[in-house]
């Protein structure tokens, strides 16, 4: 499956990402965090398809934030968005992600460094392949 790459910031202690000084960083684990400068922008990196084929339950990308498609709720939960709005606005939904939180396929650890890595030789990676094997996601880039 092709899918397009996305950064988005977040307010968040468990990141994997930190945009600073228009460079990525790359931290593990929570104690790393948190000796970071609050001058600095946390970031989840995404995978994304574009597709007007969206449902109630997906979760996509609007105005660099992620919302949940839950017609139900988003009059009343500021996390949703209606699936008539998302489908007029945006088609990017969210296949993979660093966000545990979403519980969506993750993208792995050892992309996430090589990712960050080449973002900070001026080769920015918009587009990647990659293949569902069981709960696992194998990263092919083009």
């Amino acid at each position: 499956m092709k899918c397009k790459l996305k950064l988005t910031p977040c307010e968040c202690s468990n990141l994997a990402l930190i945009h600073k000084h228009n460079t990525l960083h790359y931290y593990i684990n929570d104690e790393e965090v948190s000796n970071i400068s609050k001058n600095v922008t946390p970031m989840r990196l995404h995978a994304v398809e574009n597709t007007e084929s969206l449902i109630e339950g997906d979760h996509v990308i609007w105005k660099d934030s992620i919302f949940e498609i839950n017609s139900n709720e988003a009059y009343s939960n500021t996390k949703f968005i209606t699936l008539e709005y998302a489908k007029a606005y945006t088609q990017n939904k969210v296949i993979a992600t660093t966000d545990k939180s979403l519980e969506l396929l993750e993208i792995p650890n050892i992309f996430i460094l090589y990712y960050a890595q080449e973002y900070n030789k001026g080769n920015v990676i918009e587009e990647i392949e990659f293949e569902k094997i069981e709960d696992d996601v194998k990263v092919i880039i083009p």
